[in-house]
This record gives C-alpha cells, structure tokens and sequence, in this order.
C-alpha cells in the first residue's frame, strides 16, 4: 500500500478523532437542550449556524437568563469536556484493542464590545492522552474573535489557532460524517481543515441577525507552529495567505478558497446542499501545485438520516495529477440517546485489500 493510500486511510479513520461535538455548557448557560444548536451533533441547525455566526453570542433577539449566574465554583465556568474510548478491529493484523483514548476540555463564550458589537472565544485542550502523536496541554482550537467595524460587527478580526473554512465548513458545521481529503489533504503544510495557528480578517453582512443566511468573506495569514499548552507551543514565520468566500442560504452554501505560498498553491470551489428533509450533499473540487508536481482533486459525500439518532454517510474521493488515488468510505452514527451525553460511532475502512473496524464511545458534560 503506497503512502499516499495509507494516508488517506489514516485520514478517513481521523474523522472519528476530529473533535465533533456538542457542547452542554451552552444549553446550561441558556437553560436550553442540546438540540437548540444541533440536530444530530456535532451538526448545527440553523440556530446553531447563527449562534456560531455571532461568534457564541444568542443571534437576534434578547437571550434567557444565563443560567451560569445561578451557580457558583466550577459550576459556573463555562467548560465542557468530552471522553474518548475506542474498541478498534484490525482484520488486517487480527489483532483487537479496546483503549482509553483522550479527555479533551472545552472553554468558550461571547462577550459584547458596545451595544450590538459581539465578539467571542473557544479554546480545545487535550486534558490527558495515550495518543503517541498527541501531548496533555496540546490545542485543537484556540482563539478569540473581535469585532472592529460595522454598526453590528460585520468586519472582525480573528487570531489564535483556528480552523480556515469555519462558517462554511469546520467539524462543527459539516453536513457530513467524513472527512473531505480533497480538503484535508496539505499543500505546502497547509491544510484548509487542519487549525492552524494565525491572524483573520473576516466579513459577514448579516452579524447580529437571527440566522446564519448571508455573505463571509474571510483573508488570512496562517504560521508556523502550533500552539499548546505546554513546552511544546511554537509560533513561527508567516506561511503564505488564505481567503475564502461564500454565500449561505440556510443548510445550502457554495464558495470559492484558495492559498498561496512560495509557489505553490490550491484553489476550488465547495458546496453544501440540503436535497431533502434528511439527505445532505457536500461537493469540492480542487487544482493546484505542490512540490509533487500539479494536483486535481474532487470529493463527492452524501449523509443520509435515518432517523434522528442514526446516520449513514458515504463519500467518494478522487486525487488526481500526481496522486491518481480513488477510493471510498463509508460510515455508520448512531445517538443512542436524547441528549448527546453519550455517542456511538463505527466506521469500517477498506483499501487495496487494508480492512479496519472501529467503534468510538465518547461521554460528555
């Protein structure tokens, strides 16, 4: 199996590593369920698309009482957290582990900057780990969003450690289960669904309204580096520029993102579409050149939900120039339970005759 393949497969089973999740502390604070945010988590309704809009601010109108001002101590630290254990089948090495995988903990809330400016922040950390690739103290997501023009803070500026298609396409607003790699995978150690330490400038005509429909526009200069906790934090040199623009009208999007650097680069165009009640789309295509040589890439996923705790996804990925890679993936999710406190999800991954199983059990509070 050619690196290439096997880094597609390392992909495809990162996507029940990505951080999909909900978070409890929102519905505590506003005294809401769960599902005021998401439909089946990690995916956001179209309240909780204006919610992340408004960088974790209530969209529109005025909010219910924080229920965090009831409490006292811990209680009323807005934190979550979210458990990983993992039984993996490998029927390639006819081998079965079941592990203890990661505690990951959650910090975020908006804040106001004038009578309708909102600004707002989310910090990831890995709490405790048996990953070898992953460190306590390291970050997924760090970063804080201020907003600097606009009677309602349409122009912000973002810095920190963050994901560059939020608002259009990060784990939390994804319409499907899989990750797209024509996407994920990097072009000159950039890659538009990795965080990635750096500074945005970010525009959306609708900030302060009651949904998520409008104009984003966002340009930015991504580092070197990541940022942890830990000794292990590194800012470094800037890393050539990202831009990405789109227009959303509820579940359905299409946009234009491109990068840029020494060179090499990546540009294309990506879709999200709600066919029906419970059949979403995701589309992205994609050419550019790296140090491999050019590159052409498309992604082709569709999720269909069976009912409101059980999700079928499947997807099709071609890579082509000097990739010439094809492949597919498919995945089973199931909620057991009305509140995402307890998530169950299975995927089963097979190329040029490599096969793994793999259930993933997350808790959260």
């Amino acid at each position: 199996m050619n690196g290439r393949v096997l880094w597609i497969l390392v992909g495809a089973l990162m996507l029940a590593e990505s951080p999909g999740y909900a978070l409890p502390v929102f519905a505590r604070r506003y005294g809401e369920t769960c599902q005021k945010c998401h439909s089946i988590a990690p995916r956001l309704n179209a309240f909780g698309l204006a919610f992340q809009a408004n960088h974790y601010n209530w969209p529109g109108g005025k909010p219910p009482a924080a229920k965090s001002r009831q409490k006292s101590g811990l209680a009323a630290l807005p934190i979550s957290g979210l458990a990983t254990f993992s039984v993996e089948d490998s029927r390639t090495d006819h081998k079965t582990t079941a592990n203890f995988r990661d505690l990951e903990l959650f910090a975020a809330n908006g804040f106001g900057l004038g009578q309708q400016r909102r600004g707002g922040y989310f910090v990831d950390v890995i709490g405790a780990t048996t990953d070898e690739d992953e460190r306590a103290g390291n970050l997924e997501k760090a970063f804080v969003t201020l907003p600097v023009l606009g009677r309602r803070g349409q122009g912000a500026l973002t810095v920190g450690q963050f994901i560059p298609l939020s608002y259009q396409w990060d784990p939390n607003n994804q319409l499907t289960e899989t990750l797209p790699f024509a996407l994920a995978d990097d072009v000159d150690g950039f890659s538009f669904t990795d965080p990635v330490p750096g500074l945005r400038a970010e525009y959306f005509d609708h900030a302060g309204q009651e949904n998520a429909d409008g104009n984003y526009v966002s340009v930015g200069v991504p580092f070197e580096g990541s940022l942890a906790l830990n000794r292990h934090s590194r800012w470094g040199n800037a890393r050539g520029v990202f831009a990405h623009g789109f227009r959303r009208w509820g579940y359905s999007s299409v946009g234009l993102f491109g990068f840029t650097h020494a060179g090499n680069h990546l540009e294309g165009i990506i879709g999200t579409h709600q066919l029906r009640k419970n059949l979403y789309l995701l589309g992205v295509g994609a050419i550019g050149h790296d140090d491999e040589g050019a590159t052409r890439r498309l992604a082709v996923q569709g999720d269909y939900v069976i009912s409101p705790r059980l999700a079928v996804t499947a997807d099709l990925e071609a890579l082509g120039g000097h990739q010439n890679d094809v492949g597919g993936i498919a995945a089973i999710t199931y909620y057991p339970l009305k509140l995402p406190v307890l998530r169950l999800s299975a995927e089963m991954v097979q190329r040029k005759g490599d096969r793994t199983f793999a259930l993933f059990v997350r808790g959260q509070f």
